[in-house]
């Protein structure tokens, strides 16, 4: 974390404390303008995290060790929805870690001598693996995995039969993405303390980032096992269930999640998507309003909502819902995209230009975006006259994905034209 980060945490903690901390859009905006000299990703993956319910996750862990597990997961969940670099949400996450703790983090982040005194311990002692260890953790707070990785090297080669010199080790290589690396540090973790949940469920969210969702639920099996009070371990094996299509196990496991924790609003928005998917609207409705209610500014459970108002031709509704969601987040293109639909179907006065105008803004925010290309070739289509304009965003779809099949049949009913 740099010196200029350093000032924006503590200015964020103590300049403003629990009143902005509690308020995502106040945070967002305001770390926005704070940051506005550093990189444009980072105050994106801060503001994605805000909303994905970083402050609540961060704030109800019951110590150190549960709050760098809902990092992780955080940090998954919001490169899983939005294609963000896992080590800016992890410097994101430190960040807003940071600003919450400052009273006791300050003493091993926010001072900017932190690596100083880890130099001055180790420097005496070069042998103490317990100084590698601890400076490496400084590094990975500082989103400096290669560094924190050669002091966790170090670490091993002289204490190699420390779990939690290997369970750190893989956090650092997760956060770099290196998923088979972080893999094989929670499994040498794991051979040396089988009895840590932590460790599985760790590996568990490594595993399901490499899209391996039956070891992934195994892992969370086993940590539930070791931990069945941890609503987050729930959570995770559902998410799992979910995406291997089970979504049946996946609504019991959230709801198992919202018994240990009911003020989640991630865990009410996902058990929404499960019941989207199985095609019960009515209650996935009810859990998106719920998420909304716990998390007045979660875009993404309006996004969410606004799908199932549009599967069930509520377009004024649907409309409502995006409209919310693109004011708390007007850079998600499948949002515009969703919009535009439902103007297209809801008809009406101007419902072309409408539904053109957010396909639009979908591919100026997301120039590969196949299906809004697809969706204003219809609607140029629709508007006759404008073929031309129909068979050129389709042919670009194909230019995208040679296999859409749609987008190739419109190609041939256009050649007449």
């Amino acid at each position: 974390m740099n010196i200029n980060l350093l000032n924006i945490v503590k200015q964020i903690a103590a300049s403003h404390g629990e009143a902005i901390l509690t308020n995502p859009q106040r945070l967002k905006a305001f770390f926005s303008d704070l940051a506005k000299d550093e990189p444009k990703p980072l105050r994106i993956a801060f503001g994605r995290c805000v909303e994905a319910g970083a402050y609540n996750a961060l704030k109800n862990a019951p110590d150190a060790a549960d709050r760098a597990e809902r990092k992780a997961i955080i940090a998954q969940r919001v490169r899983g929805e939005h294609g963000l670099d896992t080590a800016l949400c992890a410097e994101a996450l430190d960040i807003l870690e940071a600003a919450l703790f400052a009273s006791s983090y300050k003493d091993c982040v926010v001072s900017h001598d932190i690596k100083l005194d880890y130099n001055r311990t180790i420097n005496p002692t070069p042998n103490d693996a317990a100084a590698y260890c601890d400076r490496g953790r400084a590094y990975s707070d500082k989103g400096d995995y290669d560094s924190a990785i050669a002091d966790f090297n170090q670490a091993v080669k002289l204490d190699p039969n420390n779990a939690v010199t290997y369970r750190n080790r893989g956090i650092a290589y997760y956060n770099k993405g290196d998923y088979d690396s972080a893999i094989a540090d929670y499994t040498q973790a794991i051979k040396l303390n089988p009895n840590n949940a932590v460790t599985y469920n760790s590996r568990g969210i490594a595993y399901y980032c490499k899209s391996d969702y039956d070891s992934a639920i195994a892992d969370y099996t086993q940590a539930i096992k070791l931990n069945p009070s941890n609503a987050v371990m729930y959570h995770n094996r559902g998410l799992a269930y979910y995406c291997k299509g089970g979504y049946n196990r996946a609504i019991a496991d959230f709801n198992q999640a919202i018994k240990l924790d009911p003020n989640d609003a991630d865990t009410y928005n996902n058990r929404g998507r499960a019941y989207y998917y199985k095609g019960d609207y009515n209650r996935a409705i009810v859990d998106y309003t719920e998420a909304i209610n716990l998390a007045p500014d979660f875009a993404n459970a309006y996004y969410n909502r606004g799908l199932v108002y549009t599967q069930k031709g509520s377009w004024n509704r649907a409309i409502a819902d995006f409209n919310q969601a693109i004011k708390l987040d007007p850079n998600d293109a499948d949002t515009y995209n969703s919009r535009g639909r439902a103007y297209y179907y809801k008809g009406g006065y101007n419902r072309y230009n409408r539904a053109i105008a957010d396909y639009t803004e979908a591919i100026n925010l997301a120039p590969d975006f196949a299906n809004a290309y697809y969706n204003r070739g219809l609607v140029y289509y629709a508007q006759k006259g404008r073929c031309n304009s129909a068979r050129t965003d389709f042919e670009r779809v194909l230019r995208i994905d040679p296999n859409h099949a749609a987008a190739r049949e419109w190609l041939n009913e256009l050649r007449d034209y």
